[in-house]
């Protein structure tokens, strides 16, 4: 299937599973046959010179097999990783924290797929941008006014943007710059595509003291790795809001390619890396956009309960026709923390979005801007509440109560959630 990178595993294990470990010396020491090492988390976030996330429980690795074989090939991996834990089955059980992690569904063995995420709004790539040639739509100031978001909010706040990058010429503070997509250009993070700096326009217009952590995830088609954005996500325990707008799947929903139909993925990694930061001393708060396929069910990575999931709207608070809608969550119950924000219109009847680039005029619109305006927003809440906020569910919670119900004639939670997100 063409929603994943060929020839691509990713292996996950406990930190505390030694057998887990014995498989990565067995594919480093090239004892299993068409296995090859490629890099662990770890160690790509040293070359990268990121943070690792202190206390993070789970090792990662990419590893390449012979394209097309990559489901028998996860399969030989669990052969090999049986034969090791049988082995050290004995010592392993005299050890109280690893036979409590055997009976925890997170901590097992796995082997996956290196899935493909795109972004939530396609559109062609603007090649090399600069945010001079982009204005905004008098759309813009509409939609700040339905969110109730002073101009100017004050205040220090981290948001990292995982995205196509941002212009060279980009206007707010850029704390951090990494490119996961270029190796030789590991510290530029420069836009190609230009979907990374319309958003991250959106919320330095909202939060203009904002630190922005700029991760290039995605390349000039608008496409990322879950191998990247593993790294990206991992990296950022010091971030406050974490902007997600990328889905899992092919934005195109039928490949191209094979023909088959790509589904948006739950991914085990993904959500053992997010569940890292669950209760966390400093927990950031993760922001991704619901999908723009028109379909009555969220997209990954919003589907996760404890992500602020963001579906988009007109200014007529009716819900865009290419937005995702839906109330359940990853584990089928009623999602907490679905909200929506003004994302625009793809038309042709009431055609509206956030604004374009002069050199291409497509304009943009959709659950990725939605997405935008509710980073500024919650940013801009932790900016005004000041330093000593660490509590992720407290400040949804929060953001619950404050939501605004009251422009929706049906109030259909499956389509709108808790209503509009507001500063």
């Amino acid at each position: 299937m063409c929603d994943t990178v060929a020839g691509h595993l990713i292996i996950g294990f406990a930190r505390l599973d030694p057998a887990g470990r014995g498989v990565i010396e067995d594919v480093r020491e090239q004892r299993i046959d068409h296995v090859s090492y490629v890099a662990s988390l770890d160690d790509r976030l040293k070359t990268l010179d990121l943070p690792a996330p202190p206390g993070f429980a789970f090792e990662f690795h990419l590893v390449k097999v012979p394209a097309g074989s990559e489901a028998w090939k996860a399969n030989y991996l669990q052969f090999f990783y049986k034969q090791r834990f049988l082995n050290a089955l004995p010592k392993l059980l005299s050890d109280p924290k690893y036979a409590e992690a055997l009976g925890r569904s997170d901590m097992q063995f796995m082997v996956a797929p290196n899935h493909l995420l795109t972004l939530a709004q396609q559109l062609p790539g603007q090649g090399i941008v600069r945010t001079a040639s982009f204005a905004f739509d008098p759309f813009h100031h509409t939609y700040r006014a339905m969110i109730g978001m002073p101009t100017g909010v004050r205040g220090n706040v981290r948001i990292a943007v995982l995205d196509t990058g941002v212009a060279q010429d980009f206007p707010g503070l850029v704390g951090r710059r990494r490119d996961f997509v270029n190796p030789a250009a590991s510290f530029s993070a420069d836009d190609d595509h230009g979907h990374g700096t319309v958003v991250s326009l959106i919320i330095h217009d909202l939060v203009p003291d904002a630190e922005l952590f700029v991760y290039k995830i995605a390349d000039a088609k608008g496409r990322a790795s879950e191998w990247d954005t593993l790294v990206a996500l991992a990296a950022c325990r010091d971030v406050d809001v974490v902007n997600l707008s990328v889905q899992f799947g092919l934005g195109d929903r039928i490949c191209k390619t094979c023909g088959r139909e790509s589904h948006s993925s739950r991914s085990a990694a993904f959500e053992n890396t997010l569940g890292h930061y669950a209760g966390a001393g400093h927990e950031p708060i993760f922001v991704a956009a619901a999908g723009n396929a028109s379909r009555s069910d969220l997209a990954y990575p919003a589907r996760f309960g404890g992500i602020a999931a963001i579906g988009a709207i007109t200014s007529r608070y009716v819900l865009s026709s290419e937005s995702n809608y839906g109330e359940l969550d990853h584990a089928l119950g009623v999602h907490p923390n679905h909200f929506v924000l003004p994302g625009g219109e793809p038309g042709p009847m009431n055609a509206e979005s956030v604004g374009a680039f002069v050199s291409s005029g497509s304009p943009w619109h959709g659950t990725s801007m939605a997405s935008a305006y509710a980073s500024g927003v919650i940013g801009g809440v932790l900016a005004k509440a000041g330093p000593g906020v660490q509590s992720a569910s407290l400040v949804l919670q929060a953001l619950r109560t404050g939501a605004d119900r009251t422009h929706f004639a049906s109030g259909d939670p499956k389509r709108f959630g808790n209503g509009v997100l507001r500063a």
